[in-house]
């Protein structure tokens, strides 16, 4: 029998670097200022210099690096492992990512 879940979705449609920025940049600052641990993992298309520059027009970001709130990661880094997805080795990091941020008091 199935049962109905509680599950959501939400997708995000941009056009170019900037929407994405004009949308994820907002959304990560407010995380960080209410005390949240955030990480973005970038794409190769934008690439993490690109990002990391891009959100510190928007507000000092050298702060949360220091404190270790933020974290900023190619998606490759992140989602592959010996150049192939890994599911489990994905699943692995953003467990350990939440136990080392949660130990350092960021929701």
């Amino acid at each position: 029998m199935r049962t109905k879940t509680d599950e959501k979705h939400f997708y995000q449609f941009y056009k170019g670097r900037e929407d994405l920025f004009h949308v994820v940049i907002p959304f990560l600052r407010l995380g960080l200022e209410n005390g949240e641990a955030c990480l973005w993992v970038v794409s190769s298309a934008v690439g993490v210099l690109e990002a990391i520059e891009a959100f510190q027009r928007e507000c000092d970001l050298l702060r949360f690096f220091e404190k270790g709130q933020l974290q900023v990661i190619p998606a490759e880094r992140w989602y592959l492992d010996r150049e192939r997805f890994s599911e489990r080795k994905t699943l692995q990091r953003f467990q350990k990512f939440i136990q080392e941020k949660e130990r350092r008091g960021f929701s």
